[in-house]
């Protein structure tokens, strides 16, 4: 399979022996001394997974963690494992990633003071003239759609993710199926609700 970068996500290196990273078909494409890897990385609260494999080397590695900050060990353990299995000299990612952590968390501390005596401004500001628009644009006007929603629900079936059924939500239980209107009732969706009153 020819996976091929379409967007650069990290156009400069982050350290010498990784190349900038490219992006495409879910997948980033990349060098780490001199050898070309394809990568792709997941996470949900508690669960990270990361794989990368080596097709011109013919190996790759997949690191799985369920620890929230798990990515520096995930990522030193990764590269001491690819040094080895390359034979290279390994690199003390250990200490890379520790100074990074650390320096991160040093930046996330700095905050700007609050002055002691904040001056008050020097005159009062003037309120604004509203400006007259360019252009006058015409308002919109959706159209409502020819088939009742109703009618527009389907079942979509896909063999690795199954049957799945979208629902038209507006503001509460819409009759269509079951489903749908517990979806419609569930707390989160009701917490939408509740903070954009008419604004679905």
């Amino acid at each position: 399979m020819q996976i091929t970068g379409v967007t650069v996500p990290n156009g400069k290196a982050s350290y010498p022996e990784l190349s900038p990273k490219v992006y495409g078909c879910g997948q980033e494409r990349a060098s780490y001394r001199g050898h070309e890897y394809i990568e792709h990385g997941g996470s949900n609260p508690g669960f990270k997974t990361h794989v990368i494999r080596f097709p011109q080397d013919g190996f790759g590695v997949i690191s799985l963690s369920n620890d929230e900050l798990g990515n520096g060990l995930m990522e030193t353990v990764k590269w001491r494992l690819i040094d080895s299995a390359l034979g290279m000299e390994p690199i003390d990612w250990t200490v890379r990633y520790r100074e990074s952590h650390n320096k991160r968390y040093k930046e996330s501390q700095d905050i700007t003071p609050r002055p002691s005596s904040p001056k008050a401004p020097s005159s009062p500001k003037a309120p604004s003239s509203p400006k007259a628009p360019s252009s006058p644009k015409a308002p919109l006007s959706p159209k409502a759609p020819s088939s009742s929603f109703a009618a527009m629900h389907e079942t979509f079936t896909h063999r690795a993710h199954g049957p799945f059924s979208p629902c038209y939500v507006a503001s509460g239980p819409t009759g269509l199926t079951p489903g749908c209107n517990a979806a419609s009732m569930s707390p989160v969706v009701q917490d939408v609700f509740s903070a954009s009153p008419g604004a679905l």
